[in-house]
């Protein structure tokens, strides 16, 4: 049924680091997999877009995030329509308001005022984490432990710390690709990915309070161990702690991790749990479901 309908997708690509591969994720790979899409790459930097003449079955509307300003089309596009919000944002509701699609899905957890406001507008808003791409080949690890990412202190404290604390370490077997500016990090895409393939103990730290950053699927998808804070947000998603994920509780804990072979055990169950429940097939199957609805 799939491969016969018709996919609109009106996507944004914010040119830097995680966002330019998120956005890629969103607006063409997702897309391509639930049938035959035409796609409309928008400008960012304006408020308003056409949308096609030709009706289609599904489209997808970019949300942006909560650095932009919303970008919206000049009229509700025909037949099904979704989107993915990336983080918890009153501009939701204009989006909910405005546009009226039937799937809002919610990269991090529904906040309860976003899900009863939805029901008023006749949209479903679920839980959506996020999800890999593609499944990488196994490979042998040698790197001992990595950190990556943003590392401002009012949105990434537990990040932040970790990253001081590797550092501190000074060894030849921890990568570390961090910067306080957003996508200006030591590594490229292609070399972050390479450097996750082959390392035992990934750690990390929650968006905020417990906002899921993308890292954390990235990182089982490949195999290694993920260490993080306890996270209601990352068992929501099936996540067992000290079983699918490492319970880091203080920082002071990093040496006794790294010392042991945990990475093997814990690894292999992260990894399995994203393979089967968090791929860009799953969403598709879950967008499928509410379409046919």
């Amino acid at each position: 049924m799939s491969k016969q309908l018709k996919i609109a997708s009106y996507y944004g690509i914010r040119e830097w680091g995680q966002c330019k591969f998120w956005d890629d994720c969103l607006g063409n790979v997702l897309p391509d997999t639930l049938g035959k899409a035409t796609k409309k790459k928008l400008n960012l930097y304006e408020s308003t877009y056409d949308i096609f003449e030709t009706d289609f079955n599904i489209s997808y509307c970019d949300f942006g995030t909560k650095l932009q300003k919303p970008i919206l089309p000049n009229k509700r596009p025909k037949g099904f329509v979704y989107s993915f919000m990336t983080d918890p944002s009153d501009r939701a509701y204009e989006f909910i308001e405005k546009i009226q699609p039937n799937l809002l899905c919610c990269l991090q957890v529904v906040p309860k005022e976003l899900f009863e406001y939805s029901k008023q507008h006749n949209c479903d808003v679920i839980f959506c984490p996020w999800f890999i791409r593609n499944v990488p080949q196994n490979t042998s690890k040698n790197i001992l432990a990595m950190c990556s990412g943003n590392i401002q202190k009012y949105a990434y404290v537990w990040r932040t710390a970790i990253y001081n604390y590797l550092k501190n370490l000074n060894r030849d077997d921890i990568v570390l690709s961090c910067g306080i500016e957003y996508g200006k990090y030591p590594l490229t895409r292609d070399e972050y990915q390479n450097c996750l393939s082959k390392t035992k103990y990934y750690f990390s730290g929650p968006v905020r309070e417990d906002e899921l950053p993308e890292k954390y699927f990235e990182a089982c998808n490949y195999g290694a161990a993920l260490v993080c804070p306890k996270s209601l947000s990352l068992e929501s998603c099936g996540f067992i702690p000290n079983k699918s994920y490492i319970v880091l509780q203080n920082i002071e804990q990093i040496p006794k991790i790294l010392s042991s072979s945990k990475w093997k055990t814990i690894g292999a169950a992260g990894q399995k749990l994203v393979n089967e429940f968090h791929t860009v097939q799953q969403r598709k199957q879950l967008i499928l479901k509410y379409y046919k609805k």
